[in-house]
């Protein structure tokens, strides 16, 4: 299950209309829905360590999930414990040096993630 705190979405100095747009995205549930959309895929291609990492980019183009979801959720995901960064390398979609990602361990997770799973 993935951690259902209060995070604010939008940071400090963003507009007021950010504000209003991340609460909206959380009382719509799309936020939940989501991270364990991008979540999901990634435990489903066992994205699991460095070597099967993607950036963000390649993320969002080999499953399909929209850029700008995969780039926001991942942060999230991140924050819940379930993701990490692997490895910076260049971008196999921009060609630029950007982190991947991957899904974390049960031991990288650690006994409190494991019991809001």
């Amino acid at each position: 299950m993935i951690d259902t705190s209060d995070p604010p979405l939008a940071r400090a100095f963003d507009p007021e209309t950010s504000h209003l747009a991340g609460e909206r995205l959380k009382e719509s549930g799309k936020w939940q829905s989501q991270k364990q959309m991008v979540l999901a895929w990634m435990r489903e291609h066992r994205i699991v360590d460095a070597a099967s990492s993607l950036t963000s980019n390649e993320l969002a183009r080999l499953s399909g999930i929209r850029h700008p979801t995969c780039h926001k959720r991942l942060p999230d995901l991140r924050k819940d414990g379930l993701v990490t960064t692997a490895v910076q390398r260049e971008c196999q979609v921009t060609g630029e040096q950007a982190w991947t990602w991957r899904v974390t361990s049960d031991e990288e997770r650690g006994d409190e993630t494991l019991r809001r799973s």
